[in-house]
């Protein structure tokens, strides 16, 4: 048997002679034998049988010309997926590995860049689909690749920087590689907003610190309320996160007094 390839849908492929056929099922009295039928099934009823994956039994005879092209862009478009789903590289840089020596006729027939983009987004969604929503917060489980940030192929670090867990539970997500900032800062600025809030949290609130005459971005924290008590774990954490840092003023919007006074609390224990 050639090279295996997929199906749109997912579904297992074999090319052998330049036809393509599609499984159909396994042998009730041999697990190792595999029955194929002729892609195109409404016009030709040949089938074939592969034992271990190997070794072309055919079964009648094909009533149309062989497909050779159409071989290799089902290739190339399987290969295309299995690259976006086993490697970090960029689309383009995908696209350029898979499409590498084909020949002309497949160019031709080849679906255009914007297409092949797609089909590596879709593939890279299907894997990387985010958990259904718990009922409750405890029960929110963060899978390892929603804690890390990639700053390169095989560069990484810490993007979940703190998780107090427990029913009224605060996430702080940010860059571990850009703390700096806000140790060397001179000011923060703060804001919230709730129109954004996932799902069981109830606000969004983000700590930006200026350094270097521009301002950076440092912390996203998913809060559970709005109350006093919230926002001061929210300063604790981020002092787990960052100790020993030294006074900053911090500037926030005008309905948010209430946290520049957890804030003045919260310097003054520093």
């Amino acid at each position: 048997m050639d090279n295996a390839i997929l199906s749109k849908r997912g579904k297992q492929k074999c090319s052998h002679n330049g036809f393509l056929y599609v499984f159909d099922t396994v042998s009730k009295n041999d697990e190792s034998v595999k029955f194929w039928r002729c892609e195109q099934k409404e016009r030709c009823k040949v089938r074939v049988h592969t034992r271990n994956e190997a070794g072309i039994i055919e079964i009648n005879l094909l009533s149309h010309d062989s497909f050779s092209v159409s071989v290799e862009v089902a290739q190339v478009l399987t290969n295309v997926k299995k690259r976006a789903a086993e490697t970090m590289g960029g689309t383009f840089q995908v696209i350029n590995e898979c499409v590498a020596n084909i020949t002309q006729a497949c160019q031709g027939k080849l679906p255009n860049n914007c297409a092949l983009r797609k089909v590596v987004r879709r593939k890279r969604n299907e894997i990387q689909a985010a958990p259904p929503n718990p009922i409750r917060l405890e029960d929110l489980i963060i899978p390892e690749r929603y804690k890390i940030y990639e700053r390169q192929p095989g560069l990484v670090e810490n993007f979940l920087l703190a998780d107090s867990e427990g029913p009224n539970r605060i996430l702080i997500f940010g860059r571990e590689s850009w703390l700096e900032h806000l140790r060397a800062g001179t000011t923060w600025y703060a804001d919230g907003t709730f129109s954004i809030a996932p799902h069981l949290f109830t606000q969004v609130y983000t700590i930006m610190a200026v350094r270097n005459n521009g301002v950076h971005l440092i912390f996203y924290a998913l809060l559970p309320d709005k109350l006093w008590a919230t926002y001061m774990r929210m300063f604790d954490l981020i002092k787990e996160i960052v100790p020993n840092l030294q006074s900053t003023e911090i500037i926030v919007t005008l309905n948010e007094r209430h946290l520049l006074q957890c804030y003045t609390a919260f310097r003054a224990s520093t």
